[in-house]
């Protein structure tokens, strides 16, 4: 694992390819090395202030004091095997509070059964083992380096059991192994920046939070990539950078308003989440947009 607190260099080795001759000079050499060695070499983007902590920058410039040049472990600067909860205990709770009550923070070892909604199990009379199923609402914080893993499974549990809840938070680090993953399953993805008091600035990257709500039972079946949604991502996204008010509250107020879009009526649905009127002409998924009744009908 190599850290770079150069995200443009991160991106170009992700992808394998750059207009700049001297990046794309860089990925040969990265890749002959690889190929060289029979190794995979992950490249993460960092904060700034981590490499200063460390005392990379500090060696460099011959400052002999700080972060590892004290005998610190590096190790200690690279919590990629480290979950949220791991690293700030206090956000489990404050996740709790905000979200549900009876929210379910789920182990790895709960990925591959709670998480899919599993509760148990009996043998029936013909000595067949039935599984109890019960939804939930979960919170799934997966270590960086095994994101990849956990989000795999929140997309099966996803299909199979529609009517649970998935949180997922994971800190802003290894993203060339999961992010891209994270856009395309949740409904929404916030970045809770490294001032509030459960995510202090001693984390260096923010924390990433993906939402995944259950799914409707009208059109357009899940709410990702609706106007409301989208626009509601931007507000929040904005209030959680300023951090001049609680963004506990506002996401609490947030995910309950959300849950409660997929028990109302087809019509309001569409309204809500497409900020339609009255008499805007409704959509149809099989037949587009459906025509109006004229008044003499």
């Amino acid at each position: 694992m190599l850290a770079t607190d150069n995200s443009t260099v991160e991106s170009a080795l992700y992808k394998g390819n750059s207009t700049s001759e001297l990046l794309y000079d860089l990925i040969v050499r990265f890749k002959k090395a690889e190929l060289m060695s029979g190794s995979r070499f992950i490249v993460t983007h960092v904060s700034g202030e981590r490499m200063k902590n460390q005392g990379t920058d500090g060696i460099s410039r011959g400052q002999l004091r700080e972060g590892i040049a004290l005998g610190d472990s590096m190790l200690s600067y690279c919590p990629w095997g480290l979950s949220a909860g791991d690293r700030s205990p206090s956000i489990l709770n404050w996740f709790k509070k905000i979200f549900d009550p009876n929210l379910e923070i789920l182990s790895p070892s709960d990925w591959y059964t709670r998480g899919h909604d599993h509760l148990g199990g009996f043998y029936d009379d013909r000595g067949m083992y039935r599984l109890n199923i019960k939804s939930g609402t979960y919170l799934w914080q997966p270590p960086p380096a095994a994101a990849d893993a956990a989000l795999e499974e929140v997309r099966k549990a996803r299909l199979k059991r529609r009517s649970s809840s998935h949180i997922i938070i994971v800190p802003r680090l290894c993203t060339t192994m999961w992010l891209k993953q994270l856009y395309e399953a949740a409904d929404i993805v916030l970045y809770l920046p490294c001032s509030n008091p459960h995510w202090p600035s001693q984390m260096f990257e923010p924390l990433v939070i993906g939402i995944l709500f259950p799914y409707s039972r009208y059109f357009p079946w899940q709410f990702k990539g609706t106007p409301r949604l989208l626009a509601n991502r931007r507000s929040l996204q904005s209030m959680l950078q300023k951090g001049e008010v609680d963004p506990g509250d506002l996401l609490s107020e947030f995910f309950s308003s959300t849950r409660k879009i997929s028990s109302l009526p087809e019509h309001l649905v569409r309204r809500l989440l497409f900020f339609q009127k009255r008499d805007d002409v409704p959509y149809s998924p099989s037949g587009g947009a459906r025509c109006k009744r004229s008044k003499h009908q």
